[in-house]
């Protein structure tokens, strides 16, 4: 038994794992509330709607960081003791993601409302829905670099406290404007996700864990 624990406790991919466990249940968990909160407070026309905004909002996500996501993770692992050859990889990579991003916010900016009326088609507009999610789409590129780098440093546990976080965080802001502003709450929790997610990414690893690898210096 005692040889038993201390190969669990040394096993660094156990531990991960067992700790991934517990991110996973609070995961499961946190869905089926939210479901039942998306229910009854905007319908399943409501939850309808929500499904074509979110698979929007995915998809223009997944384009904005050109794929470079699983790219940075490799070179942060392979660069890790090497920041200056780090910082020219990710230099690179910083630079097209952003312009990325910012093409395409500006150009679902302008096009707001012929989406509204494309993915939501209802009698009250949500144009501003759109726009706000075009501001926010850059602040996806941040946290995308940011989890990156916990990743290929290989801060396993820190990446998942990170997300445990996050995922609560959008939970209660997500579930009160559900709960005050039905429908229109429940588009308005979509789009503010990246910046949700940023937001509390540096707040995370800056304040509480002082981790400077953020400015690569």
């Amino acid at each position: 038994m005692r040889s038993l624990l201390s190969f669990f406790t040394k096993n660094v991919l156990l531990k991960v794992a067992s700790f991934n466990g517990v991110f996973i249940l609070i995961r499961i968990g946190i869905g089926a509330i939210m479901s039942r909160i998306i229910a009854d407070y905007a319908g399943a026309a409501g939850m309808a709607i929500m499904g074509n905004l979110r698979n929007f909002t995915q998809g223009i996500q997944t384009f904005a960081v050109l794929g470079f996501e699983h790219g940075l993770v490799s070179y942060a692992a392979a660069y890790s003791k090497d920041f200056t050859e780090l910082k020219k990889h990710y230099k690179t990579a910083w630079s097209l993601s952003i312009i990325s991003s910012l093409i395409l916010a500006i150009l679902i900016f302008i096009a707001a409302p012929w989406l509204d009326d494309y993915l939501i088609a209802t009698d009250i507009s949500f144009t501003t829905v759109f726009r706000l999610f075009a501001v926010s789409l850059p602040f996806y590129v941040v946290f995308i670099f940011i989890t990156s780098l916990l990743q290929g440093f290989e801060f396993f546990k820190r990446y998942i406290t990170l997300q445990i976080v996050i995922s609560l965080v959008i939970f209660i802001i997500s579930a009160y404007l559900i709960y005050t502003f039905n429908l229109t709450g429940a588009l308005y929790s979509i789009v503010i996700v990246p910046f949700i997610q940023c937001v509390v990414a540096f707040f995370f690893l800056k304040v509480l864990f002082n981790i400077k690898f953020l400015y690569l210096n």
